[in-house]
């Protein structure tokens, strides 16, 4: 097992954007780009752009769903719904003017917007259909213009090099590897075929990857049994190295023979490697059953992480 250490606590989750209570918006509808000194909300009908000092530089109207600043092109990326079954993508930059806008036949049966995720000079979006299942666009400027590439129920994960796109399908238990300017597929994962999913015999479930390198992955499983688990993966050779944990919090067995993880969740935010711990406490009664779920909330430096890692697996960066 590789134990990290490096991990501190902190008292917010980390993915969420510190000081939005200050204008009294949910985390998913403020954005701050702290190079520029600016911070856009989303309200009533209209989109709006503050500086620090809270003062109003310019608003528009609209239903707008969700947003995200792209700081390296000092543009700004909406999505608006134009009706029960579509939205609109739209660039502006921070001078108020209008780039360029794309309708997205997304919506279908009134699903709802997961996330917006800036990717350098492109953004990914997310949408959650219900029964319908879910759809993501990949989308960029080319030539003044909105290029939106659709990738379907995949969940976009990372660009590798600015050129190779990452995703991942839990439903399929496989992940693959695309060309992020036409989403072709250069190779596709099945985690299936390995041999620890073979070892744990239907136990893993794909949840989430951060790739470390081009070479080495930190794969995380999940199963009803053993809740998450978190795995080094050799992406080049297609086998898992060795199991990693965060020093403090190692897997520890069940009564009933399981191994189990209390670290829920790994992700890579802004430079760090988020972990989130979770225990589910009951309380039970003769009046009532609750059940309380405490969270707490630890990160570290991502090149830490990696580094450890790769040191500890002798593998480097195979590219």
């Amino acid at each position: 097992m590789i134990i990290l250490n490096g991990f501190k606590e902190i008292n917010f989750d980390p993915r969420l954007i510190p000081g939005a209570e200050k204008f009294g918006k949910s985390p998913d509808k403020i954005d701050f780009d702290k190079n520029a000194a600016l911070i856009g909300c989303i309200g009533a009908c209209k989109f709006e752009l503050f500086n620090v000092k809270k003062e109003l530089i310019w608003e528009i109207g609209g239903d707008f769903l969700r947003f995200a600043f792209v700081p390296g092109c000092a543009q700004i990326w909406l999505v608006k719904k134009t009706s029960e079954l579509a939205c609109e993508l739209l660039v502006y930059d921070y001078e108020r003017n209008l780039i360029a806008k794309e309708e997205l036949d997304a919506l279908r049966s009134g699903g709802a917007l997961v996330c917006v995720k800036p990717l350098g000079e492109a953004i990914a979006v997310e949408f959650d259909c219900g029964a319908d299942g879910s759809s993501g666009f990949l989308a960029r400027l080319e030539n003044g213009k909105i290029k939106a590439l659709p990738y379907g129920e995949n969940v976009f994960l990372s660009l590798l090099d600015g050129e190779r796109a990452l995703f991942m399908s839990s439903s399929k238990n496989l992940a693959f590897i695309a060309r992020a300017s036409d989403l072709a597929r250069l190779r596709e994962i099945n985690f299936d075929q390995t041999q620890l999913a073979r070892d744990l015999d239907g136990e893993f479930l794909l949840n989430g990857i951060i790739p470390l390198s081009l070479g080495v992955w930190l794969v995380t499983s999940v199963s009803f049994a053993s809740g998450y688990r978190h795995y080094v993966f050799d992406a080049q050779n297609l086998r898992f190295i060795d199991e990693a944990a965060i020093e403090g919090f190692l897997p520890y067995a069940q009564e009933w023979g399981y191994v189990r993880s209390e670290i829920t969740a790994l992700k890579l935010v802004e430079g760090k490697i988020a972990a989130f711990w979770d225990k589910i406490i009951k309380n039970v009664t003769k009046k009532n059953k609750e059940t309380q779920i405490i969270r707490r909330y630890f990160t570290a430096d991502f090149a830490d992480v990696v580094a450890q890692i790769l040191a500890a697996v002798k593998l480097g960066d195979k590219g």
